[in-house]
Parts: structure tokens; sequence; C-alpha cells
């Protein structure tokens, strides 16, 4: 096996015991056993798990990032005052994520993800900080670009909350996958749509309640 296809192996396996079994529960001797190769072979490759992790991670977070920012670009070349401009950032929020669960069989991101908050600080603290706060910030500064009463405190809140639903709406053990991996909807873009419509009420039921303040 060439050196590629090993940390190829060893990120696959590596993203399914993650998923199953949280940080904690993992071994990095059972990870190498179940990918057929040495403990050797993942210092060489990565030095440790919580390197191992954070590689899982933005092997994930890469194929989503930029989709992200690309729609959040199209959102900040709309007026502050667009109808639907919160719906929008929204939808630049859930589809990439919806897209990459259900088209490029990513559930196994989708059920770290839904671990995260779970994991141990140490670990998600510098990854937190790394990778997923710096486009926080671009999201928070548009959501308060369509809403500038609201506290900081309830941008971030409210962040915070649409992430916590569509991380844990959208791992249901309970349901049959059509490919072995993740079940495909019908009407993906109806799901997003439905995601977007749930987060964007909240947002908006905040923006009238604290207009009344």
């Amino acid at each position: 096996m060439s050196q590629p296809d090993t940390k190829r192996r060893i990120l696959d396996v590596a993203a399914r015991q993650f998923a199953e079994r949280g940080y904690n529960g993992t071994s990095l001797r059972e990870i190498m056993r179940e990918a057929g190769v040495n403990v050797a072979a993942a210092h060489y490759h990565f030095g440790s798990k919580g390197v191992l992790y954070r590689a899982v991670i933005d092997r994930f977070v890469c194929r989503i990032r930029e989709q992200r920012l690309a729609l959040l670009e199209e959102c900040k070349r709309m007026p502050a005052e667009s109808p639907g401009l919160v719906e929008r950032i929204f939808y630049a929020l859930f589809a990439p994520h919806v897209h990459l669960l259900h088209v490029e069989g990513g559930i196994e991101y989708a059920r770290i993800i839904a671990r995260y908050a779970s994991e141990p600080r140490e670990l998600i603290l510098p990854l937190y900080k790394d990778v997923f706060e710096p486009v926080r910030q671009q999201f928070i500064s548009e959501l308060h670009r369509a809403a500038p009463d609201l506290s900081d405190d309830d941008l971030n809140r409210s962040y915070g909350f649409a992430v916590a639903f569509m991380a844990t709406s959208l791992v249901d053990p309970t349901y049959e996958s059509h490919s072995g991996n993740s079940p495909i909807p019908d009407d993906l873009e109806g799901l997003i749509a439905t995601l977007v419509t749930f987060a964007a009420a909240g947002f908006r039921g905040l923006m009238s309640e604290r207009g009344k303040s």
C-alpha cells in the first residue's frame, strides 16, 4: 500500500471509529488494526491520536468551508434590508453540511460534530479556535448586519443554537439508509428549506422581541 493510500485508509477508519465511539472511546491501536497497518504508521503520518482527530476534522471541514464562504459572499452583496437576507445566511450555513452528509457520504463527520461538545476540552478548544472560529466570526458579522439591534450575546447564541440544531437534527440512528451510509431524502433542497425556515423563524422572533424593548 502506498503512503497516500495508507494515510487515506487510516483517516477513513479513524473517522468511522471517532464517530461511533468518540475520542476517548477510540484507541489508536484499534484504528491501526482495522486499517491493516502498524502503529508506527500512525505515528509516522500523524504523530498522535489528537493530531489524527484534527486531521479527520480538517478533511471534512475543508470540503464545506469554501462552499459556506462562497454562499456567504452572495449574502454580503445583498442589501441589509433585503427581506430574504436572514434566510440566505442560514442557507449558507446549512446547505454545505446537508450536501456533505447526504450526497458526499459525510455521515461520520455529522456524528463527530454531534459529539463535539462532549469531547475533552483540551482537544476541542484549540480545534475550535483554529478551524471553526474564523468562519463563525464571518457568519456573526453577517447576522449583525441583518439585525444590527441585537446584542453580541443574542447573535452568538443564535448562531450556536443554529449549529447545534443542524448538528443534532441531521443525525438520526432510526433512519434507514439508501446507500448503506446515510439517508438520502427525495427532496434535499426541501430538507434544507425546512432547516432554514426553523432557524430563521427563531432568529426573526428574537429580532421582533428585542425590537419591543
